[in-house]
């Protein structure tokens, strides 16, 4: 079977807005295996973090092919592959086929071909129920799981002995916190649901839907009416409103009804 393992790096982490700026493809799992590495020109700034994981500056792509002319090089090689391999390979796929989506082609045939993801693997073989941390971290069963007062004592019990294995026992915990933390997006909310946020340019702007990324000010029309009509938070309608009632005095009343907090000074600093 043809198998080829795939990644890609991009201008940051959203489907909608950002793109591709390097795609490799290998040719078969086994040590020394033939690979091919393509460098794109985005259209947009590769965000600063992404460039923090990756170090792709744009001056590095900036002579570089754009997306529609290399993609007809590299399109028969996935489109032939009976096997796609790649570590949450979920994220290059949606990618890719978000690309070709952006330069009006048709996404990839995904048909009949078999999708392995070595992360979705991993936790098959290691499952990371509590019960198995427990085993893992802490050296013994745990025979009580899903009841509430055994399940908070184990949990402790694996957080003390990951820290303590991974050496990170004496760091704060607003470090451990900016790594862990499920909602540590949630600085950038306005109100209390993930629907509208500040971006890292200081806007407001929509998350979620075809609109996502977009300036609320900015909005269709349609759009925040159809938001109006439908089920979605008070604030959120409440915005919409203001937007469509009182444009001229959206950003004051932005910054006295849901100023940008501060960032904490955890967000800050380098990650664990």
């Amino acid at each position: 079977m043809k198998i080829i393992v795939l990644d890609v790096e991009s201008t940051g982490k959203e489907k909608a807005v950002d793109q591709i700026i390097e795609l490799c493809l290998q040719f078969g799992i086994e040590a020394g295996a033939e690979s091919r590495t393509w460098r794109i020109k985005p259209t947009i700034p590769i965000h600063p973090e992404a460039t923090s994981v990756h170090g792709i500056k744009m001056e590095d792509v900036a002579n570089c092919p754009g997306f529609a002319e290399v993609s007809a090089e590299f399109r028969p090689l996935l489109e032939g592959a009976d096997v796609l391999v790649g570590y949450n390979v979920i994220f290059d796929i949606d990618m890719i086929q978000a690309e070709f989506t952006r330069i009006n082609l048709p996404p990839l045939n995904l048909a009949g071909k078999h999708i392995v993801d070595a992360l979705r693997f991993w936790h098959h073989v290691e499952p990371r129920t509590l019960a198995a941390a427990h085993e893992k971290f802490c050296g013994e069963p745990f025979t009580d799981a899903h009841q509430a007062a055994a399940d908070v004592a184990a949990t402790a019990r694996v957080l003390t002995a990951m820290l303590e294995k991974f050496g990170l026992a004496g760091k704060e915990w607003s470090e451990i916190a900016l790594v862990s933390d499920p909602f540590a997006s949630r600085t950038s909310w306005l109100g209390p649901s993930f629907h509208v946020q500040w971006n890292e340019s200081n806007d407001v702007v929509f998350m979620f839907g075809k609109n996502k990324g977009t300036k609320v000010e900015h909005a269709d029309v349609g759009f925040l009416r159809w938001i109006l009509r439908n089920d979605f938070p008070p604030h959120v309608k409440k915005i919409c409103m203001v937007v469509l009632e009182r444009p001229n005095e959206f950003k004051a009343w932005i910054a006295t009804y849901y100023p940008r907090p501060a960032l904490p000074p955890a967000a800050k600093g380098a990650p664990l």
